[in-house]
């Protein structure tokens, strides 16, 4: 077994930042558009290298697409939604997860993280909140931004602009549009919250992302029939393969391909064997009082759960596009 080449630990934590840094004027003002995963790592780097910068957040929240709910109203985060990637491998390479997480954190505890990361790093104050950006465009050697906010509209000047608004708050359905009539509810995974949307439906869900293996495994408990409509088949790995998560068990890269195939046959077939602790809601983070279902104790949503579903020989209540939609989390 090779050593992982990055797998964050608590001895890489770096110290808390304690004095502010001032920035400075002779280097090049810089505009971040978002405070999501991405915004807040680039303001973070900005920050300790002394670079003036101006980050642009439409919420009230750090998070972006983790933030279930988020006030910016572009989140497309649903009430069971996990990491795929498990924590030390998820984690920013100087800021590891808190020891207390699940291998595979829920969404509240990755927006947690997210907050806590900009409150260590001492940045949270050149973030402005619950402000736009309206339109960039270009202004000689530089940039005019122009965002509003609760004193109303304005336009700066920058010298550059790194965008990190994501892609998943803009819904993406096909086109041309399916063939056919139907007469039932068609929504997106962006637009898909909890399973009481689905209780009781006859729901086929389109796709094979992350977010449609999801939304599959509620339709399969929770609705009256469920469907997974796939272009191809592929290969779903578990999250967790002789107790340990997946994607903490490597190879040496100079192993012949054979072996590399049946290593993911095995975490494909091999039973599940993920530990166990406290559920907990997705929404409120509070303590269960149920044990732990295969998705809260880590196992990725698969087409395991899809064999729970039912054929439906009916017409469908409801439509779900996921595998090719940008639209869709990255659990």
């Amino acid at each position: 077994m090779s050593r992982m080449s990055y797998l964050v630990k608590e001895k890489h934590r770096a110290p808390a930042r304690r004095t502010p840094v001032a920035p400075d004027p002779a280097l090049p003002r810089t505009c971040v558009i978002g405070a999501g995963s991405s915004g807040i790592a680039a303001a973070k780097a900005l920050y300790e290298a002394a670079i003036p910068f101006e980050c642009y957040e439409a919420g009230t929240v750090v998070g972006g697409n983790w933030v279930y709910d988020n006030p910016n109203g572009r989140s497309a985060c649903y009430d069971t939604l996990e990491i795929n990637t498990s924590c030390p491998r998820m984690a920013f390479s100087d800021f590891p997860m808190p020891a207390d997480y699940p291998p595979y954190a829920m969404h509240h505890q990755v927006a947690a993280y997210f907050a806590a990361y900009v409150e260590h790093f001492g940045f949270g104050d050149r973030i402005t909140f619950s402000t736009t950006v309206d339109h960039v465009a270009r202004s000689g050697n530089g940039w005019l931004v122009t965002v509003t906010g609760p004193d109303g509209q304005r336009t700066e000047e920058f010298d550059a602009v790194i965008v990190a608004n994501g892609h998943h708050w803009d819904a993406r359905w096909p086109e041309p549009a399916y063939p056919g009539t139907f007469a039932g509810e068609q929504i997106h995974a962006h637009d898909y919250r909890t399973a009481d949307q689905l209780a009781g439906r006859d729901v086929v869900v389109v796709g094979s992302g992350n977010s449609a293996l999801d939304i599959s495994v509620v339709a399969a408990e929770h609705a009256r029939t469920a469907t997974l409509s796939q272009r191809r088949g592929q290969w779903v790995l578990r999250k967790f393969l002789l107790g340990k998560p997946s994607d903490q068990i490597s190879l040496p890269a100079w192993l012949p391909w054979w072996v590399t195939a049946a290593r993911l046959r095995l975490g494909a077939f091999s039973p599940a064997t993920s530990p166990s602790w406290d559920c907990r809601s997705r929404r409120t983070g509070r303590a269960s009082r149920t044990p732990c279902s295969p998705r809260a104790s880590g196992t990725r949503s698969s087409p395991a759960g899809s064999r729970r579903s039912r054929q439906s020989s009916g017409s469908t209540a409801i439509g779900w596009c996921s595998s090719t939609a940008p639209a869709c989390p990255p659990t």
